[in-house]
C-alpha cells in the first residue's frame, strides 16, 4: 500500500496562509492524546461535533504524530456505496477499482487494510453507508495487526452507529465532541492564530465573537475578509474595521456553524 495521506503544509482556508496552527486548543490537545494512547495497539475514535470546530483539522495533525501510514476517505456530500467503496479504495492503493463488483470491493477493502499497521480517517462519517459501516466493522475485528487506528469524523456520529452498526458503536475506543472555542481562551487562542488578533483589541474581539461564536471557520473568514481588506497584523482589527468585516462576509448571524 502506497497512498499516504499528503498532508499540506498550509492546510488553512485559501487566503490565510500565514496563520498559525494552534496546539493547545482542548480539542487538539484531547484528540492528539487519544490517538497516541492507541499508537501500540488497535484501537476506534470518534470526534463528533457541529461544523466548523476543527474535527477535520485536528484529526489530520494528530496523524503526523504517529509513524504509521495514514489513509483518509471524505464522505461529503456521498450517497453512492459504490463510490464510497471504490474512493476508499484508491486511499488505500492508489488506484481507483475499474469494473470490480461491490461485494469483491468490500472484500479486497478488507483484505488490504487487516495485516496493515495504519490509520484510517473516514471524514463525514454520518454519510457512511450501512455495508461500509459493516465492512469498517469486519476489517477492525479482523485486522491482525498490533497498531491499526480508525477515526470516524462527523456531526451525529454516535447515533448514525447506534442505528446503522451498533456493533461498531461498542467498539470505540474514545469519544471526543469537538465544540466552540472556550470563551476563556477566546483572546489567547486567537493571539496565538495570528498576529493580527494579538493586536485586536478584546472589545473588538467580544464584538466580533458576538456573531463568530467561537467557530474556528467563522474566525477564519474574519482573517481571510481581513487580509483581503489590507489590514496589517501590527494594526489589528478595529471596531470599524470589525463591521465592514461582518458586511463583507454578508452574514449577520452565523449561528453555532458556518
Amino acid at each position: 500500500m502506497s497512498a499516504d495521506l499528503d498532508f499540506d503544509d498550509a492546510p488553512h482556508l485559501p487566503g490565510t496562509d500565514s496563520a498559525n496552527v494552534v496546539t493547545s486548543t482542548p480539542l487538539m490537545v484531547k484528540v492528539r492524546s487519544a490517538v497516541k494512547s492507541l499508537s501500540t495497539h488497535k484501537g476506534i475514535v470518534v470526534i463528533d461535533g457541529k461544523p466548523g470546530n476543527g474535527k477535520t483539522f485536528v484529526a489530520n495533525r494528530a496523524a503526523r504524530d504517529l509513524d504509521l501510514p495514514v489513509f483518509a476517505l471524505d464522505l461529503t456530500g456521498e450517497t453512492s456505496v459504490n463510490r464510497m467503496f471504490a474512493r476508499l479504495y484508491q486511499s488505500i492503493t492508489g488506484e481507483f477499482p475499474k469494473g470490480m463488483p461491490l461485494y469483491v470491493l468490500g472484500y479486497e477493502i478488507e483484505s488490504l487494510l487487516e495485516a496493515a499497521e495504519a490509520m484510517l480517517i473516514v471524514d463525514e462519517c454520518q454519510w457512511a453507508d450501512r455495508r461500509l459501516l459493516r465492512v469498517l466493522r469486519a476489517t477492525y475485528d479482523h485486522t491482525s495487526a498490533q497498531r491499526f487506528i480508525l477515526v470516524l469524523v462527523g456531526q451525529g456520529i454516535g447515533r448514525v452507529l447506534i442505528a446503522k452498526e451498533p456493533g461498531l458503536a461498542s467498539r470505540v475506543s474514545r469519544s471526543i465532541t469537538a465544540g466552540p472555542i472556550p470563551k476563556a481562551k477566546l483572546t489567547a487562542t486567537l493571539a496565538e492564530y495570528h498576529p493580527l488578533f494579538a493586536n485586536t483589541s478584546p472589545e473588538t474581539i467580544g464584538t466580533i465573537e458576538a456573531w463568530a461564536k467561537g467557530n474556528w471557520r467563522n474566525w477564519a473568514h474574519v482573517l481571510e475578509a481581513a487580509l483581503a481588506f489590507g489590514i496589517s497584523a501590527e494594526d489589528g482589527i478595529s471596531s470599524k474595521n470589525a463591521q465592514s468585516i461582518r458586511h463583507l462576509i454578508g452574514k449577520f448571524d452565523f449561528g453555532d456553524a458556518a
